[in-house]
C-alpha cells in the first residue's frame, strides 16, 4: 500500500502527469448542480452554452439559479420532450420542461424566476397550465406537500390562470376536485376568487388495468361538472351558497341522470344532505339509473358507498328503507347487504327496523312512518 501511495505522488509532482481538469459541457452541467459558480463561470467563458442548464439549477441549486439568471439567462427557455411524461395514476404530465416546472417545491426559487419575466402561464402538455401541474404535485408528493402548495400561491399571487381549459375540457379546479386529499388547494383557489362552472366535460382517465378497453372503448370516461365535484367532494360550505342564490340548481345532473342530490350521497357529508333535503320534493321518489343498478334511491347510492351518517339523515326524513328498486335482488335492502362497510350499514337498518331514530339529523317537518318489519 505504501509504495502505491508513493508512486502516486511522484506521479503528482512529475510535470505533465497531473490530469488537468476539463472545463466541458459535462463539467459544466456538474458544477450547476453542485452549485460550483467558480467552475460554471470557468465554462461559460470558455464558450459553453447555457442553454437548457437554467432548467438544471431551477431544479438543483437555487445558487447556480440566482448566477445564471444574472448572466442573462432566459427564464422561459423551453425544450420539448420526445414523449409526454406521465405517472400512471396521474391526469396530465409534462410534455415541455422549462425553469419554473421544476420549481413546484422551490417557492423561493419560483419567485426569482417570476422576478425575472418567467410565465406563470406556461402550458406543460395540452390539457394542462403550469398551475395544474404545480397542483398535481401537491397531491403526487405528500412529502413535500407544504412547499408545493406555497408555490400554488406563488403562482395565484402572480396572475395564474385559475379558468384555463386544456383540450379536454380539464381545468384547475376540476383535477383538484378529483383529489379528495386537496381541500387546501380548493381553499386556496376560493380564496383567490375562483368561481365554479356547471360545464360538463367528459375526462378520460386513461386507467384500464383490465384491459377493458378492448370491449369497451368509453371505459374510464367520466362526465364531470365543477359543482357535480363540490357535491362530490362533500363541501357544502362552498356549494351551498351557489344553490341558496339559484346560480345553480341541486337537479344539475351528468348526462347519466348523476345529479348534485346523488353526489351529496356519496360523498359521506352527511351536514351536505341535510341542507339538500329542503330542495327535494319527493325524496322517495328520485331514481337514478345506472345501467346496472336501475332505479337506485338516494339511500340505495349512500349505503353502496358505506356512508351510514348520511343513511341516517335520508331515514329520519323520510326515506323508506323498503322503497322497491329494479337492482338485481329487486330490492332496496340490496344496498346494505353488499355496502362496503357492510357491518355499519346493516347494524343502521336493523336498528332503525327496531324504531330508533335519528332526531339530530331531523330537518324536514314531518318524521317518517314507522318501517314495515317484514320489509314487503
Amino acid at each position: 500500500m505504501k509504495i502505491k501511495i508513493g508512486i502516486l505522488l511522484i506521479l503528482a509532482l512529475v510535470p505533465g502527469c497531473k490530469k488537468e481538469k476539463v472545463y466541458d459541457e459535462n463539467a459544466y452541467i456538474e458544477a450547476v448542480v453542485a452549485g460550483d459558480i467558480e467552475t460554471m463561470q470557468l465554462c461559460l467563458d470558455r464558450g459553453i452554452n447555457i442553454g437548457d442548464s437554467i432548467i438544471y439549477a431551477a431544479e438543483y441549486n437555487s445558487d447556480s439559479l440566482n448566477y445564471l439568471l444574472g448572466r442573462g439567462a432566459d427564464p422561459n427557455y423551453t425544450y420539448t420532450l420526445k414523449s409526454l411524461f406521465k405517472d400512471n395514476d396521474s391526469l396530465i404530465g409534462l410534455k415541455y420542461s422549462f425553469p419554473l416546472a421544476s420549481t413546484w417545491d422551490e417557492p423561493e426559487s419560483a419567485k426569482k424566476l417570476i422576478a425575472y419575466g418567467a410565465n406563470v402561464n406556461a402550458i406543460v402538455e395540452p390539457n394542462a397550465n403550469l398551475l395544474m401541474y404545480y397542483i398535481q404535485l401537491v397531491y403526487a408528493r405528500p412529502d413535500r406537500k407544504n412547499e408545493a402548495l406555497a408555490s400554488v400561491r406563488i403562482l395565484l399571487e402572480n396572475g395564474a390562470d385559475m379558468y384555463f381549459r386544456g383540450e379536454n375540457g380539464l381545468t384547475p379546479l376540476l383535477l383538484a376536485l378529483n383529489y379528495n386529499e386537496l381541500r387546501d388547494v380548493v381553499d386556496l383557489l376560493f380564496e383567490f376568487g375562483i368561481e365554479p362552472s356547471a360545464e360538463l366535460v367528459r375526462i378520460d382517465f386513461n386507467y384500464d388495468p383490465l384491459g377493458f378497453r378492448e370491449w369497451d372503448e368509453d371505459y374510464g370516461k367520466v362526465w364531470q361538472s365543477e359543482f357535480l365535484l363540490l357535491a362530490g367532494g362533500g363541501y357544502d360550505d362552498l356549494l351551498m351558497p351557489y344553490i341558496e342564490k339559484g346560480a345553480v340548481s341541486p337537479d344539475h345532473a351528468d348526462p347519466d341522470g348523476w345529479d348534485i342530490y346523488c353526489y351529496a350521497a356519496e360523498s359521506g357529508n352527511p351536514y351536505l344532505m341535510m341542507k339538500l333535503l329542503p330542495y327535494l320534493k319527493d325524496p322517495n321518489g328520485k331514481r337514478y339509473d345506472n345501467g346496472y343498478y336501475s332505479g337506485m334511491t338516494l339511500l340505495f347510492i349512500a349505503s353502496m358507498n358505506g356512508n351510514k351518517e348520511t343513511a341516517k339523515v335520508l331515514l329520519e326524513n323520510g326515506i323508506d328503507i323498503d322503497t322497491k328498486a329494479t337492482a338485481p335482488d329487486g330490492h332496496l335492502y340490496y344496498a346494505f347487504s353488499s355496502s362496503i362497510k357492510k357491518g355499519d350499514i346493516v347494524s343502521v337498518a336493523v336498528d332503525f327496523r327496531e324504531g330508533k331514530r335519528y332526531p339530530e339529523y331531523r330537518i324536514l317537518p314531518e318524521a317518517p312512518a314507522a318501517s314495515n318489519p317484514a320489509g314487503e
